[in-house]
């Protein structure tokens, strides 16, 4: 077998810079092949979030570990974003037990960012106990639309607040200790961020919120009804809230791609195992040729979405609030996309397993159940594209010279330039010429996404889309997601050559790209006929090429990447009784 390159929690390799990181993967990846997939089942049936995983988190100081900035906690503590994504897609192979820790992103983030040390140095301690968090930002009537918040505190003199509002969809907010809340001011109508302690009277919690494929316990409902606040509880008003509440965004909400990421992967081992191992008609059934692409297809979307989310990372450890926030186009795409994209292999790979995915003592069926949910409870894909798409004219014109960005590995604390990411408008952030990283490259779908992405670049400057057609979401979606997957090429191209991953399994990788940015712009051809504007339909015709298929090269990939995953990971199917 060639190198495995997804993740395989059973056999491990030194994934982690640090041993003290790697031992607490590690002692993580025993808890949960130690509790074994029946008992994660009697948890999914009962609908809750065991006391086991909740103990496991305080003993093991797991999110005490990553979630706290160097100097507020033990000498191990730091804001490392590259072992927190890691922790992501590892908790993730298991299931939505990833969702209290993304959440608990979520929740630390605005305290960290904040100057208020007192709210620090409790926060820290809280993490040190073992506990979860929560982000109070959406709302029942509003969603996450920040301009329509309703939440409001009210100044009372002499330092004191009272707040008033409810938050909906908050997840972990049965359990959190501290919820981080944003609304605004009722007397300047300013933005505010502030924090809740929700064991407060004045906090009722409303109830959980059962939500399909989700555990009841993880998302609730609650309401400050006349909490009195200080200014020691207050962590910001004015814009700079506003840009609080999305710089914690921009942390946290790609954690859930990740978490995808995790749990595809672990299907994946299933599903080769189960097709691999079956007959049919006299045939095993990964002899069928349709079963053998969705295989082939499935592990390389997974592939693809695990390399652009850890070159991601690499452009968001290194970023700078002046010169440097390619991040706020990158972490989008990441969220839309990757988390897209291993839903759709998740699809393929049940269309390969039929039935047996319905089968309770799978991973495949928590997967189909689970893998869309959290990614669309943090926001529809729609808004993380329109975000992006944002950025088209300065990611293909005006480029800077900047150096390559250095592989994120490294152990460093990221909280001086991550808790500070500034504030200002998409237009003055600037890239470098995507081309200068396929330098040299002559692979043939390499070369075929090329030509598509400066197909797109003549189309966004010779007939870009009008105002009146980027205020269309329908319209503006399909342009953003065929340069969604041009930037995408861009970081898995990256990734892949950062790891020596060969060129056979690159270029397959770029075969799908090439489908993909054809399907999209016959969408647009096909939804709008009649309605371009001039040069629109010749533009976005020019875009469409052949991709290269090469058959040998899929079976040899199938041989030496996908097959051998048969029996490479294998669930512990045992039961650990856990009384709460």
């Amino acid at each position: 077998m060639k190198k495995n390159l997804l993740l395989n929690p059973q056999n491990m390799e030194q994934i982690m810079s640090d041993q003290k990181t790697q031992d607490l993967f590690n002692l993580t990846r025993d808890f949960f092949e130690h509790k074994g997939n029946y008992s994660m089942r009697i948890d999914a049936k009962s609908k809750r979030l065991p006391t086991d995983w909740y103990q496991f988190i305080k003993e093991s100081g797991l999110f005490a570990t990553l979630l706290t900035p160097a100097g507020y906690g033990p000498a191990d503590s730091r804001w490392d974003h590259y072992r927190i994504t890691s922790a992501s897609e590892l908790i993730g192979f298991y299931g939505l037990y990833q969702y209290n820790f993304q959440v608990s992103v979520l929740g630390v983030v605005p305290i960290w960012i904040s100057k208020n040390e007192h709210q620090k140095k409790e926060l820290a301690r809280q993490l040190q106990e073992g506990h979860v968090f929560a982000f109070g930002m959406s709302e029942r009537d509003h969603g996450a639309d920040l301009y329509s918040n309703e939440a409001r505190i009210a100044p009372a003199g002499a330092g004191k607040y009272i707040a008033n509002g409810a938050k909906y969809y908050i997840g972990n907010s049965s359990r959190a200790p501290k919820i981080s809340c944003f609304g605004r001011n009722a007397e300047t109508n300013e933005f505010a961020m502030w924090v809740v302690d929700c064991r407060d009277r004045h906090c009722k919690y409303c109830g959980d919120i059962e939500v399909v494929g989700m555990f009841q316990g993880q998302l609730g409902q609650f309401e400050m009804i006349e909490y009195p606040l200080t200014d020691a509880d207050i962590l910001e008003t004015g814009e700079p809230a506003f840009a609080m509440g999305l710089s914690t965004v921009n942390i946290g909400k790609t954690q859930t791609s990740m978490k995808n990421v995790g749990m595809a992967t672990h299907m994946l081992y299933e599903a080769v195992a189960h097709s691999h191992n079956r007959y049919l008609y006299g045939k095993r059934v990964t002899d069928m040729p349709h079963i053998r692409r969705a295989l082939l297809e499935s592990w390389g979307r997974i592939l693809m979405a695990r390399l652009y989310a850890y070159r991601a990372v690499d452009y968001f450890r290194q970023a700078d609030k002046v010169k440097d926030r390619r991040y706020l186009c990158f972490n989008p795409i990441q969220k839309a996309r990757a988390g897209a994209e291993c839903e759709r292999a998740v699809i393929l790979m049940h269309n390969v397993m039929a039935a047996k995915a319905y089968e309770t003592d799978t991973f495949a069926e928590t997967a189909i159940r689970q893998i869309g949910n959290s990614v669309k409870l943090e926001g529809t894909a729609h808004v993380n594209m329109s975000q992006a798409v944002k950025f088209i004219g300065n990611y293909f014109n005006n480029n800077e010279d900047f150096a390559p960005a250095p592989e994120g590995r490294m152990v460093k604390d990221d909280s001086a330039s991550m808790f500070d990411q500034g504030f200002g408008k998409a237009k003055t952030i600037k890239f470098a010429d995507y081309r200068k990283s396929f330098a040299g490259c002559a692979l043939p779908n390499v070369k075929v996404f090329l030509a598509q992405a400066e197909a797109l670049r003549a189309f966004n400057d010779k007939s870009p889309m009008t105002k009146e057609q980027e205020k269309n979401p329908d319209f503006a979606l399909s342009v953003a997601e065929i340069f969604g997957a041009v930037v995408y090429g861009q970081l898995v191209f990256e990734k892949a050559r950062l790891e020596g991953i060969e060129d056979m399994v690159v270029d397959q990788l770029f075969s799908y790209l090439v489908r993909d940015i054809n399907m999209n712009a016959l969408r647009q051809l096909g939804e709008y006929a009649g309605h371009l504007e001039a040069g629109q339909r010749e533009a976005l015709t020019a875009i469409i090429k052949d991709p290269s298929i090469d058959f040998q090269v899929e079976e040899q990939l199938l041989a030496d990447y996908v097959f051998p995953l048969d029996g490479a990971y294998r669930s512990n199917r045992g039961v650990v009784i856990n009384e709460d």
